[in-house]
Order: structure tokens, then C-alpha cells, then sequence
């Protein structure tokens, strides 16, 4: 079905997915996607707000039986990326490749999806990498300056202040992301 707003074409599978498809003219060679889903930060339980302010970790993990530093060599040559994050009202999944690297990138998704790796060692690696972002940007006076203002805008709401903040980081357990995943992740339809 063809939505005239968007100048673009409309599918809904079987399972209820609505895809909206826009061919373009800017960069014949690239497809863009975003997969966005109703759900986010403010339906969790409060015990999971800190896992899902920190989601974006399992984008550093590896997929299925490879580790995180085995993908580079894995997709070497290969123009894709994929990503998930968790925000305030939805979960979403976004990204792009290369026209001949789609196949690829729908690989990688579904191995997103459904074998991500949650290595122990490439978590704990991580979260060194995140702690020591964090410890930088404290440095940082406008930094400092928009963590507060947010903290005065949400009312100091732990749901709505999604700045890093060093001890989160450092309580991080890979359990807790791990558990997060499988919730935010079970049902996406």
C-alpha cells in the first residue's frame, strides 16, 4: 500500500510488522533502516533502569560463537552496521550497508536478535572502556552543567537522567544486561 506523506510503500507482515519502505536518490548504494518498537526505559521495572540506561554495551559484544574481538576480522570488507538501544519510550534497533552487503546485515541482525554473545571477559572489557568515557566526561564543565539540568528537569527521576554516571557503570552486572535482553528481546512484533 503506497502512504503519499511519505512519498514511500507500506507492508505489513504476517506477524503484524509494519514495513515502510522510501526509495531514494541520495546514495543509491546505502540502505538505512530503523526498527522501533513501543515499550523503552519508562515500562521497566525500576531494579532494570540501570542495565537499560547502560543496553548499548551488547552493541561491543560478539554474535553467536565469536567474540567480540573475532568480528572485525569476521565482517573485514563488509559495509554494515547495527545497532540497539534502549530510550525513554522504545526499544530500537537502526543502522545501514552497502547494497551488496544487505544479505550480510540481516545476518547480523538476526544473530542480534537471537545468539548475541555475552562473553564474561568482552563485557567486563567493555565496562573498563565505559568507565573510563565516563571519567572523562566528568572532566568536562558542560558535561557536568547538562547532568544537572536534567537532573532538575526530570525531578531527579532515575527513569529520565541518562547521563553515565561512574558508580552505575562499575555495579553493572552482565546477568542483569543479559536478563534485560532476553526481556526486551522476546517479543518483538
Amino acid at each position: 500500500e503506497a502512504n503519499k506523506d511519505l512519498d514511500a510503500k507500506m507492508l505489513t507482515l504476517s506477524n503484524g510488522i509494519k514495513v515502510i519502505y522510501k526509495k531514494t536518490n541520495f546514495k543509491n548504494d546505502e540502505i538505512v533502516f530503523r526498527v522501533s518498537q513501543w515499550g523503552g526505559i519508562n515500562n521497566l521495572d525500576l531494579q532494570d533502569v540501570t542495565a537499560a540506561k547502560y543496553f548499548s554495551i551488547v552493541n561491543n559484544l560478539g554474535l553467536g560463537k565469536h567474540r567480540a574481538n573475532d568480528m572485525p576480522k569476521l565482517l573485514n570488507g563488509v559495509e554494515l552496521n547495527a545497532f540497539m538501544n534502549v530510550m525513554p519510550y522504545q526499544l530500537s534497533l537502526f543502522g545501514n550497508s552497502s547494497a551488496k552487503d544487505f544479505e550480510k546485515l540481516l545476518q547480523v541482525i538476526h544473530l542480534k536478535l537471537t545468539q548475541p554473545n555475552f562473553d564474561a571477559e568482552d563485557f567486563d572489557g567493555n565496562k573498563e572502556n565505559f568507565k573510563s568515557q565516563v571519567a572523562g566526561l566528568i572532566k568536562n564543565p558542560s558535561y557536568r552543567f547538562t547532568d544537572t539540568v536534567n537532573k532538575f528537569k526530570a525531578n531527579n527521576n532515575k527513569r529520565l537522567t541518562g547521563l553515565p554516571i561512574a558508580d552505575e557503570v562499575q555495579a553493572l552486572q552482565l546477568s542483569n544486561v543479559k536478563e534485560l535482553y532476553g526481556k526486551l528481546t522476546s517479543n518483538l512484533n
